[in-house]
C-alpha cells in the first residue's frame, strides 16, 4: 500500500478491548457522581456478572482505573476497590507533565503560554481584590523584597511563583491555582534565569507591588490592569528568550525592561 492509498482509506475506529470497555463504564459512574469518593465498588464477581465478562477482564479494568488514581484497590478478605479522594498535588503534577510533553511535541510558544496565563490571572487578580483574606495579604506582603537585584535568580523565581500562586488562592476559585501553576512552571523553565538583567527584576517586584496595593484596596479594576501590564512585560521576556534559542545564538543578557508611564 502506498502512502497516498493509506491517507485516502476511510478511518476505522479501533475496537476497544473488553477490559477497556468495562473501565469506561466504571469511570463514567465515578465522573457522573453515581459513585462518590470513598464509595466501595461491587466485588469482582458482581462486576463480572453485571458486564458479562470474566473476573480477569474486570481485574484488568480495575488495574487501569487504579493507574489513573480513580480507585484504590486493597487485596485480602477485607479489601476491595473504593473510589479515590481527589489529590490536588497529584492532579497538578499530572497536568504539568502532560503540558510539558505537549509543549515539546507541538512547539507551543512561550507567548501562547503567557496568553493562557493572562486569560486566568487577569480575572484572578480582580477576584483576589474582592475575596482576599488577611492571611493572603500578609503572605503577599512578604513576597515584595526591597532589593531584588541583590537576590539569587533562583530565589527570585521562587518568590515570583509564590506571589502568583498566593494571589490565585486569594481569588476564592480553587480551580485557578491548580491550572495556572502548571502553566506557570512550564513557562518559567524556558527562561535562562542567570541571563535576566537585574533591572528586570526590579520592574517585576514593582509591578507585584502595584498588584498588591490594588488587592489591598479591594480595587478589582486596578488589580486587573496591573496584572495585564505585568504579564505583557513577562511576554516580552519570554519572546526574547525564544528568539535567541531559535536563532541558535548564544543567549545574551535580557535587555532592560521597557518603562511604562
Amino acid at each position: 500500500m502506498t502512502l497516498d492509498e493509506g491517507l485516502h482509506r476511510p478511518y476505522v475506529r479501533p475496537v476497544r478491548r473488553a477490559y477497556e470497555q468495562v473501565a469506561d463504564q466504571i469511570r463514567q459512574w465515578i465522573l457522573s457522581g453515581a459513585l462518590s469518593p470513598g464509595d466501595r465498588l461491587p466485588t469482582e464477581e458482581a462486576l463480572s456478572e453485571r458486564f458479562g465478562t470474566s473476573r480477569g477482564t474486570v481485574r484488568e479494568a480495575l488495574r487501569l482505573l487504579s493507574s489513573e488514581d480513580l480507585i484504590v484497590t486493597r487485596p485480602g478478605g477485607g479489601g476491595g476497590s473504593t473510589v479515590s479522594h481527589p489529590n490536588p498535588t497529584r492532579i497538578t503534577d499530572s497536568l504539568r507533565v502532560s503540558l510539558s510533553l505537549l509543549v515539546g511535541v507541538s512547539g507551543l510558544s512561550s507567548g501562547e503560554l503567557v496568553q493562557a496565563r493572562e486569560i486566568m490571572e487577569v480575572p484572578g487578580a480582580a477576584l483576589a481584590a474582592e475575596h482576599r483574606a488577611a492571611d493572603h495579604l500578609a503572605t503577599l506582603s512578604t513576597l515584595l523584597p526591597e532589593h531584588p537585584e541583590q537576590l539569587d535568580p533562583d530565589h527570585l523565581f521562587e518568590i515570583d511563583r509564590a506571589f502568583h500562586e498566593t494571589l490565585l488562592r486569594a481569588s476564592g476559585n480553587r480551580l485557578l491555582p491548580l491550572i495556572a501553576s502548571s502553566v506557570y512552571e512550564v513557562n518559567a523553565r524556558r527562561v535562562q534565569r542567570n541571563r535576566v538583567a537585574p533591572g528586570f527584576w526590579r520592574l517585576v517586584v514593582d509591578q507585584h507591588r502595584d498588584i498588591y496595593q490594588a488587592v489591598l484596596a479591594s480595587d478589582a479594576a486596578a488589580a486587573a490592569r496591573a496584572m495585564t501590564l505585568h504579564l505583557q512585560e513577562l511576554a516580552r521576556l519570554y519572546d526574547y528568550m525564544d528568539s535567541r534559542l531559535k536563532s541558535d545564538a548564544a543567549p545574551a543578557d535580557v535587555p532592560e525592561p521597557v518603562t511604562h508611564d
